[in-house]
């Protein structure tokens, strides 16, 4: 966790976050505590998808989820933060309204 903070540039504020990531991904990987598998394999019985993982602490765009008129954005410029447990959905931090929030329409820069 330090270390993605201190490749991110983030300060330090964000140290709940990245340990989130952190525990996330580790349980996505191979570990000596479980022979041949991965925890997240031990525990649910199928194999992680990691095919949804990205660089903590890069730059992203939230797809706004209101209508909106032609000319408005169509998104929040913001700061990706991690996931959520179940299903594909990321947490990311809009800088504008200093909060997080949560979505599956996210652009990664």
């Amino acid at each position: 966790a330090r270390t993605m903070l201190d490749r991110s540039g983030l300060p330090n504020v964000f140290w709940v976050q990245a340990v989130e990531s952190a525990v996330y991904l580790s349980n996505r990987v191979s570990t000596t505590s479980v022979t041949d598998m991965t925890p997240y394999e031990a525990f649910y019985g199928n194999n992680p998808n990691l095919g949804n993982d990205r660089v903590f602490g890069c730059n992203v765009v939230v797809k706004i989820e209101r209508h909106r008129k032609k000319v408005e954005r169509n998104g929040k410029y913001g700061i990706f933060m991690g996931y959520e447990e179940h299903g594909p959905i990321y947490i990311a931090f809009l800088a504008d309204s200093k909060t997080f929030t949560k979505s599956r329409n996210i652009v990664f820069i």
